[in-house]
């Protein structure tokens, strides 16, 4: 939600300050002008997301189940480090 809410400020800013923008040289904000609609519902859509989804995700379901086993490798696999001689 955080920067669903940060693109809705810039989409907002960008909409507010547009007269001016044309008026004068916008820097380098100038390229966003032309997408300031599409960053304002991106940044809509992102808070509308953020508040709806998490709770319908909120569920008991195995999410980090490993689809194979590294059965192959010996037990001390993270444990040893390779030595390297120079």
């Amino acid at each position: 939600m955080g920067h669903g809410f940060m693109l809705l400020c810039l989409g907002i800013y960008l909409i507010v300050t547009q007269a001016k923008a044309e008026s004068r040289n916008p820097g380098a904000l100038g390229t966003l002008y032309p997408a300031r609609y599409m960053i304002f519902l991106m940044g809509l859509f992102a808070i509308y997301t953020g508040t709806s989804l998490p709770p319908s995700l909120l569920s008991a379901a195995p999410v980090h189940v490993p689809f194979f086993s590294f059965s192959f490798l010996p037990p001390t696999f993270p444990l040893s480090r390779p030595s390297f001689r120079f």
